[in-house]
């Protein structure tokens, strides 16, 4: 007769059990590196495309965090998302008076997955400004965040600096990256 013990259907099933206890963390810490390199990868996109808009334009112009897309928050969190705007003012942050002339270039959502973006907080500014990153009409910052921490993983809920990047923006307004420098909050 030919075909498969029951102890023979076993083995094979605890053999199974072990190999995907053993692939399965692999695959979540590939997940995280994934979803690490696609946050990092659209922040400084959004940096590189607001500096380029400030020379083009010849106006300032103000990345900052920002929840509802025409507002800016009063937050370093910048993981419910963030804004492009023109800034007509020079104040660092939008004025809803559509009047001014301060139209919005480019909104950005919530991240995907577990990934959390915050700010080091500039005390220069005494308004929400300090929660955003501004550039001239040269391309060069002006007062604001002079770094960003993406974080993904376990990297949200500890020193686990694997999952981690830091965005510094430079006063030339360059930003350069750097891998498992921060610790995450």
């Amino acid at each position: 007769m030919a075909g498969f013990t029951l102890i023979e259907l076993m083995i094979s099933i605890a053999i199974v059990a072990i190999l995907l206890a053993m692939a399965v963390p692999s695959f979540q810490s590939l997940l995280r590196s994934r979803e690490l390199a696609a946050e990092t990868g659209r922040v400084r996109t959004a940096l590189s495309f607001a500096r380029n808009e400030a020379i083009t334009r010849k106006q300032h112009v103000v990345v900052c965090p920002s929840s509802n897309g025409t507002s800016c928050a009063a937050s370093n969190s910048w993981s419910s998302g963030w804004m492009i705007f023109v800034d007509i003012n020079e104040n660092g942050l939008r004025s809803t008076t559509t009047s001014d002339g301060e139209i919005i270039l480019r909104v950005q959502g919530v991240p995907e997955g577990q990934v959390r973006i915050t700010s080091g907080v500039e005390t220069s500014p005494s308004t929400n400004a300090k929660y955003t990153v501004r550039y001239n009409e040269s391309g060069s910052k002006e007062l604001g965040v002079t770094e960003l921490r993406v974080c993904a993983g376990n990297a949200l809920a500890s020193s686990d600096t694997e999952f981690s990047r830091t965005i510094d923006i430079a006063n030339s307004g360059s930003a350069r990256m750097k891998w498992g420098t921060t610790t995450c909050p």
